[in-house]
């Protein structure tokens, strides 16, 4: 026996004795595979101020399936009793989630930084296992080893000799990468990365591999190692209106006649993907991207679909909406952050932005899922719903009053019922020889469909004897107007 195939026989062996088979009830045969970040000093920025509880999935990419997630699939299928696809994820199993500062044990972090501890493919309650037969011709597809370099089968009868041309062989490269999503309550901030199995050292690096969310490049410095960029900061929902986004979902709506279909002109910041940016070329001809690298990643990975749902209760348009009645309209990937619709009157559009794997096919069965074609389902966020209601008659101020004050100042106020198209408001004193603009206001809630107050103050000097004030929603023209009292 040579020296390289001891080492294979060696590691194999640990990896059975350590554990055992009652621990390993996701990868049966040679072990589990760790998932590192806090070790290395990686971790998540904290979740914006006013974020609420976070939560966190993992998955391997193209396997994943975060809406039955319930820890009963075994032998590295992903897939439980009779043939459902429950994924390669979490599954019932609590993903471990830490605080940083106690993790890495330092106060360099931010407080309220998390990294992802204790975390690996064997535990209990993982379903499915990430060293996955994608290509069933091959005798050992599940080999144990994570995107090894060389032809396993050779090596195991033979031994590894870097000279032999039977030894190297890259179609064996078909363990796809892992990504973790972590979401807070308020739906308002995720944060998302993915990375490679690890590095291997040499073409014949016996390890059976890992996952390391160190090995991430276009993170922020870590402030441990200038050099390293793996600090995953939080992002906004894209749709959501916020600081990085004033503008909301909808930009603007026009109609081509006054109770006839809405054109809506949608804008979002879109995401950014926070990976290892690494090529691992694949020869294995079921792999079809040609490589199971984050580099290899479609454009698909990330998916705004446009929905909408009719307007239930014009008096409470977003209240009354059915959670589970999105209609999907349009879909856009990456790095798309723009569209148009058009949408029926009283009609409520949202943004759901998806990440993984489209599914590619319809038929959720062992035979497809074990080859990574069943896509990763339940990994997303969607916006809050902007609501279009009649001929933009929500567009028009509502409730205006101009009052005069006992020191000749003039105070008006008004409120708006749902802002979607509407930039600012123009105030206007309107007089005998036509009106004059006192003054505008910038909206609060373009693009978010919700409510609005306004006040505005003028001089009596403004008003050189008006008794009637008008206020104009831009870029709509909606107007009413009030007697000075």
């Amino acid at each position: 026996m040579k020296r390289g195939f001891r080492a294979l026989a060696v590691l194999a062996a640990v990896a059975v004795v350590s554990g055992g088979p009652a621990s390993f009830a996701a990868c049966l045969d040679f072990g589990g595979f760790a998932i590192f970040q806090c070790a290395d000093r990686a971790y998540f920025n904290p979740a914006p101020a006013g974020s609420g509880t976070v939560s966190v999935a993992f998955w391997q990419i193209g396997y994943g399936n975060g809406n039955l997630n319930d820890g009963s699939g075994t032998s590295g299928t992903g897939n439980g009793s009779g043939g459902a696809f429950n994924g390669n994820d979490n599954g019932a199993f609590p993903v471990s989630l830490e605080d940083a500062r106690t993790s890495i044990g330092s106060t360099v972090p931010p407080a309220g930084s998390l990294c992802l501890r204790n975390n690996n493919w064997a535990n209990t309650g993982v379903d499915g296992c990430c060293d996955n037969p994608k290509d069933s011709a091959l005798t050992l597809s599940k080999d144990g080893i994570l995107n090894p370099l060389y032809n396993v089968a050779y090596v195991r009868n033979y031994s590894y000799d870097a000279n032999d041309p039977n030894s190297a062989s890259t179609a064996w490269v078909q363990d796809s990468p892992m990504a973790a999503l972590l979401r807070e309550t308020t739906g308002s901030y995720f944060a998302v990365v993915a990375v490679t199995t690890m590095q291997r050292t040499s073409q014949g690096d016996p390890r059976p591999g890992f996952y390391n969310f160190k090995d991430v490049t276009n993170g922020l410095t870590n402030p441990f190692n200038a050099a390293a960029h793996n600090i995953i900061p939080w992002q906004p929902v894209p749709g959501k209106k916020g600081s990085s986004d004033p503008l909301g979902l909808v930009r603007d709506v026009s109609s081509p006649t006054a109770v006839g279909p809405h054109t809506l002109t949608l804008g979002w910041n879109d995401v950014t993907m926070y990976t290892d940016n690494r090529n691992l070329p694949s020869t294995n001809t079921a792999v079809t991207n040609g490589g199971m690298g984050t580099a290899n990643f479609g454009g698909d990975f990330i998916r705004y679909v446009v929905e909408t749902q009719p307007i239930v209760d014009a008096n409470n348009p977003i209240g009354s909406l059915n959670p589970n009645g999105w209609t999907a309209q349009a879909t856009y990937t990456n790095p798309t952050n723009s569209a148009t619709v058009t949408v029926n009157p009283d009609t409520c559009v949202r943004l759901h932005t998806y990440f993984g794997v489209p599914p590619g096919t319809t038929t959720q069965t062992v035979a497809n899922c074990r080859l990574g074609i069943c896509g990763d389902l339940g990994y997303d966020v969607a916006s809050p719903p902007s609501c279009v209601g009649g001929p933009l008659v929500s567009e028009s101020p509502i409730e205006l009053k101009a009052i005069r004050e006992r020191a000749g100042a003039l105070t008006i106020t008004w409120k708006a019922s749902a802002e979607l198209s509407t930039k600012s408001y123009r105030i206007e004193a309107v007089g005998k020889k036509g009106n004059t603009v006192l003054g505008t206001v910038p909206a609060n809630g373009t693009g978010s469909g919700t409510a609005s107050s306004y006040k505005f103050s003028a001089s009596v000097t403004q008003l050189k004897g008006t008794r009637t004030i008008m206020v104009v929603a831009e870029p709509s023209g909606a107007k009413q107007s009030v007697n000075i009292q």
